[in-house]
């Protein structure tokens, strides 16, 4: 946790003409969703001003060197590798408690 703060506080003080002053782009990648991440990346990725503010939380080892070797590679974002392993991580659908679905007869 104490780790990704001080990132987000290091990569939120960059120079940025695109993203507003002290402010971050966070997401998180699993090895499943690498692909896809790197997919969506790929149409920013020449844009230095928005990947200069971008954090990779690195839910696994394997999203972790993929995001390390796209930094080695030039790709100005911060890689953080997850200080809970994937298996820890629960992901829901939807929010709040409830039977959830809704209506129909």
């Amino acid at each position: 946790e104490r780790r990704l703060v001080d990132v987000a506080r290091r990569v939120a003080a960059r120079a940025s003409d695109c993203v507003p002053d002290g402010t971050v782009v966070l997401v998180e990648v699993s090895h499943a969703m690498t692909v896809l991440f790197e997919t969506q990346l790929h149409g920013v990725i020449r844009s230095h001003c928005f990947t200069t503010r971008f954090i990779v939380v690195a839910l696994d080892s394997y999203t972790q060197g993929r995001c390390d070797a796209m930094a080695a590679s030039g790709v100005p974002l911060s890689c953080v590798l997850a200080a809970i392993p994937l298996r820890d991580v629960s992901v829901g659908v939807g929010g709040g408690e409830g039977g959830g679905g809704g209506g129909g007869d």
